[in-house]
């Protein structure tokens, strides 16, 4: 009976221990013609809400296209890791330095991305 109580709260234990510690962005290729989609990924290490991820601050410079969400779980050798990719297609919408902003997702913030959008008549 104590075995079970004690392996109970190790349970319970690991799984408030476990937060969202660290999230990335990066973009599938950089520099980008005008006009040219690119893909914006968001990952956070933990489940997190679907909707955590604004992307309104990207409006003035791109079109934004759908998100698609991907929640992953996996556990090997009783180590749990749990993931959130946030997939968005972005279009700039004119050439020059462009600055992906810093997302904040439960008060941890990516990076910004500097994204140099080349007009359509240069070559990379």
């Amino acid at each position: 009976m104590v075995r079970v109580i004690i392996s109970l709260l190790a349970i319970l234990i690991s799984f408030h221990s476990y937060a969202l510690t660290k999230v990335s962005a990066s973009v599938d290729k950089n520099p980008v013609m005008i006009n040219e989609s690119l893909i914006l990924t968001v990952t956070a290490d933990d489940d997190i809400d679907r909707n955590a991820l604004d992307t309104s601050a990207l409006l003035a410079d791109f079109i934004v296209g759908r998100t698609s969400v991907n929640s992953q779980t996996s556990m090997v050798n009783f180590n749990t890791t749990r993931t959130t990719t946030w997939n968005t297609v972005l279009i700039p919408r004119q050439s020059g330095e462009l600055y992906i902003p810093a997302f904040d997702i439960d008060g941890v913030k990516t990076q910004v991305i500097k994204l140099d959008v080349l007009a359509a008549n240069k070559s990379a």
